[in-house]
């Protein structure tokens, strides 16, 4: 694996990829080409391949030839949960700085990147967690509306279940302060798909500052397949709920 050398003030990104070689490369291209034109501070991109089968990883490793700020992470167990764990583990052990920028998007680049600035923005000025949000005032989204159905679905049960006051939990678009990397990763339990809500769930009962980022989303695989994506993970998540509302 390429070496992610530390640095003050880095931004660290994980990408959590699973077979994901028909546009992985297009995806470092495209995030390699915004963040040289508009982040001016240290950047470094983590790669977290969780057992792909495909030849994801060989295309990684042959961009990451050409730009030591990108690396591959590489391990055999599946979840996307998982690899953002080890990617951002893997961060804060590679920087000494107190205050770095914790990161992870979905590989597809759904969100609009242009508001990776304001996820920085808000972490540097104070947030613990800033998240994009399909349903926060001024979005702008492409989606389906049976995925709306869903999602909207998903937002009530967490409300009820656990009070949970974010109205887009799950979209793959969020940035954390050093603090939670170091103080709530080790109590998530989750690897899979609820991993990152469950984080937010712990963060707001820690009483850790949350924002919403209004952000513009595009649905980028469409038709039934996609659906069908999506049922399977909420029915995923639906038996992570029952555990965490268990351990309550």
């Amino acid at each position: 694996m390429a070496r992610c050398s530390g640095s003050s003030s880095v931004l660290w990104i994980v990408l959590p990829v699973r077979n994901e070689s028909a546009i992985i490369a297009w995806t470092l291209k495209t995030l390699r080409a915004f963040l040289v034109a508009e982040i001016h501070e240290p950047w470094r991109v983590i790669v977290a391949d969780n057992a792909s089968t495909d030849a994801t990883r060989d295309v990684v490793r042959e961009v990451a030839a050409h730009d030591v700020r990108i690396a591959l992470l590489a391990f055999d167990r599946p979840g996307k949960g998982l690899a953002i764990r080890a990617g951002w583990e893997h961060a804060l052990a590679r920087n000494t700085d107190a205050t770095p920028v914790f990161l992870f998007m979905d590989a597809d680049l759904a969100t609009d990147l242009r508001h990776i600035p304001e996820l920085i923005a808000a972490i540097r000025g104070g947030v613990d967690v800033a998240i994009g949000s399909r349903f926060a005032h001024g979005a702008h989204v492409e989606r389906s509306v049976a995925r709306r159905i869903v999602s909207r679905a998903n937002q009530l049960l967490l409300r009820l279940v656990f009070g949970l006051r974010v109205a887009d939990a799950p979209c793959g678009f969020k940035a954390v302060h050093t603090r939670v990397v170091r103080e709530l990763l080790p109590l998530v339990h989750d690897d899979r798909w609820f991993f990152d809500t469950e984080l937010l769930i712990r963060s707001q009962r820690a009483g850790y500052r949350i924002v919403e980022i209004p952000v513009t989303w595009h649905e980028p695989r469409s038709g039934t397949g996609s659906l069908r994506k999506v049922l399977r993970i909420t029915r995923t998540n639906l038996h992570a709920i029952r555990a965490l509302a268990r351990d309550r």
